[in-house]
């Protein structure tokens, strides 16, 4: 097991604030919603995607709750592509959830805040099976509490809320600690900004009461996404802007504007919170979730420059807002012929004002202009 620190390649790419003034905008209606989680109002997050292969329209939406109101509330929903729910297992608090192919098995990684660990899941005779959960180790063999995760094949990227990303290889059976990513070493040159982020948006929140928690979880990273045809790992830190690591180094591919409290700055923000990959006629676009603003933006992926800044709704009453996770489907089917687009929904509103349990909206790619 290795350790990322600040004697690694570390490179700076002059791409910081290059937001292109011909970026589409637009606000787009969503074509589905999910059936609301059961427990609580904002507890939803992450989603994954679960490709059938003999027919794609029989493909599944894997999505969570992170309720923590009572014990084992939160758990794993499982939804077709209308957004209907299938299938519920109550496994506890499940933050982030990815899928990978092991094998010629689709396997489901979900980080656990409960039980502390990656609750692993496997799909027999058209259902989803809970395996059990994994502790999550650090380098010194302690437990700590999962946040974001994402996977590729047999690696599985957790993050801690203390900016470390911990790399493991599932072997069927357990997670072994390859590489710990310290987030706190490989940006501390960008220290005084992310203070700045930090302390601007907590007075603009009215919660400097709070300031020295986030001070202290100011490198925190919760989406990350592996590409799939490379195996890059790309690591949203909030405060800071997108990394991306491989094996020769890691580098700081976009870094924020600034706070969304200042005026200014209302087109790459901090609280970047989900990351996805998309791919539309061979391009790839990198998906983010600019949470402060309400804005998912698509970024190409031979410069990383922005193409499309966008805002969804459900209806008059219903605007998509705050989402934390993203899920970015490439995949064709006959509902989603470019493939299709999986926002939490922070508040569900209903006609009257009053709020449902969180759920997910769901767009066809097919409406967004890149």
């Amino acid at each position: 097991m290795s350790k990322l620190g600040p004697l690694i390649l570390l490179t700076h790419l002059c791409l910081s604030f290059s937001i292109i003034s011909s970026a589409k905008a637009a606000s787009i209606q969503a074509d589905f919603e999910t059936t609301p989680i059961k427990q609580g109002l904002t507890d939803s997050d992450d989603a994954a995607y679960y490709h059938h292969r003999p027919n794609p329209n029989d493909s599944e939406i894997l999505a969570v709750s992170k309720c923590d109101e009572t014990p084992s509330c939160g758990g794993l929903y499982v939804y077709d592509l209308t957004g209907t729910e299938k299938q519920r297992l109550d496994v506890g608090k499940l933050n982030n959830i990815d899928t990978s192919i092991i094998a010629g098995e689709t396997i489901a990684f979900a980080s656990n805040r409960e039980d502390l660990g990656v609750s692993v899941f496997n799909r027999r005779s058209g259902s989803w099976q809970h395996q059990g959960s994994l502790a999550t180790l650090d380098e010194q063999n302690r437990v700590y509490e999962p946040y974001g995760l994402c996977s590729y094949q047999n690696q599985v990227a957790v993050s801690s809320k203390q900016g470390k990303i911990y790399l493991y290889r599932y072997d069927g059976e357990n997670l072994d600690l390859t590489q710990t990513i310290d987030l706190s070493e490989v940006a501390a040159p960008y220290d005084n900004f992310i203070k700045d982020v930090v302390i601007k948006t907590a007075t603009a929140k009215n919660k400097t009461h709070k300031l020295q928690k986030y001070l202290k979880q100011r490198f925190v990273a919760e989406g990350c996404v592996f590409h799939q045809k490379t195996g890059d790992l790309y690591i949203a830190q909030e405060n800071l802007g997108v990394w991306r690591y491989r094996t020769e180094g890691i580098t700081l591919i976009k870094q924020i504007q600034g706070p969304y409290a200042d005026p200014e700055n209302q087109t790459f923000t901090n609280d970047v919170e989900g990351i996805a990959i998309y791919t539309r006629q061979g391009r790839d676009y990198l998906v983010l979730s600019s949470q402060g603003i309400s804005k998912i933006l698509f970024f190409e992926m031979d410069q990383y420059q922005l193409v499309a800044s966008n805002s969804f709704y459900l209806n008059d009453f219903d605007p998509v807002t705050e989402t934390d996770g993203v899920l970015a489907v490439s995949a064709s089917s006959d509902l989603y012929p470019e493939g299709f687009l999986v926002l939490h929904d922070d508040e569900n509103q209903n006609n009257d004002g009053t709020l449902s349990p969180a759920n997910y909206k769901i767009i066809s790619m097919s409406k967004l202009s890149l």
